[in-house]
């Protein structure tokens, strides 16, 4: 549940609108942003979808998954960050016809604007909705 506080502010006859979002319901990963991520180094216009996951608080998802919820089994604090041994079930179609599967993992959260799955090292970078082509933006 998101508590949402809006003002209006009236500086020289121009009102300026602000929201703020406050007590936002924390994702699984906590910090982390909502959002597309890509393999690091990866250029967030023209991703191809083997380098693109999307984290949406609820669970980590491909261009081939959808409808992901990760259970975190462990959280442990390290000196590069936040480590969440998680179990993620997921259905095994990006549009939601295929069958579910569940399979465990580490991630770690290095900041809000990183991840990387321990098993493999390999790290993910947050995209901005702004540098993103048109069908990746989402609305986090």
């Amino acid at each position: 549940m998101k508590n949402i506080s809006f003002s209006i502010i009236i500086i020289c006859g121009i009102a300026i609108f602000n929201s703020t979002e406050i007590n936002a319901s924390p994702g699984v990963y906590e910090s982390l942003n909502r959002g597309i991520y890509v393999i690091s180094g990866t250029d967030c216009g023209n991703p191809p979808n083997a380098d693109i996951k999307e984290y949406n608080g609820k669970g980590i998802s491909t261009a081939h998954t959808s409808k992901c919820v990760a259970k975190v089994i462990s959280k442990s604090k390290s000196a590069r960050g936040t480590v969440f041994e998680i179990s993620q079930t997921c259905n095994d179609s990006g549009d939601g016809s295929g069958t579910t599967f569940t399979e465990k993992d580490k991630i770690l959260v290095k900041d809000p604007n990183h991840f990387q799955y321990v098993s493999d090292n390999t790290i993910y970078t947050y995209c901005p909705k702004n540098k993103l082509p048109k069908d990746l933006q989402t609305n986090y």
